[in-house]
């Protein structure tokens, strides 16, 4: 499975938190090295795993209704199914 991620602000939460994000193999990629190495991840054969509830601001974001309240979201999810050449697979969990 690939993977992006935020760095954390401290350098020990950071360190912990790779540890537990790599415990079960795979590939991750920092937010902040792009979007390259993880379409070229997907496009190898790993599965992605993008989760588009991110606010970029209003020029990036779209802000939809959402259990009565507006919350951003990435409409980034088609363009990148098709450059990955990719098959999505919404998943929900279940309570």
């Amino acid at each position: 499975m690939a993977a992006m991620f935020h760095n954390q602000g401290n350098k020990i939460f950071d360190f912990v938190w790779n540890t537990v994000r790599r415990r079960f193999g795979g590939r991750l990629h920092a937010r902040n090295d792009g979007i390259k190495p993880f379409i070229q991840s997907v496009r190898q054969g790993y599965w992605g795993y993008y989760l588009p509830d991110q606010d970029h601001g209003p020029e990036h974001s779209e802000f939809v209704d959402f259990f009565a309240t507006y919350k951003a979201t990435l409409p980034a999810i088609g363009r990148l199914m098709k450059v990955c050449r990719a098959r999505v697979i919404p998943l929900f969990p279940v309570l």
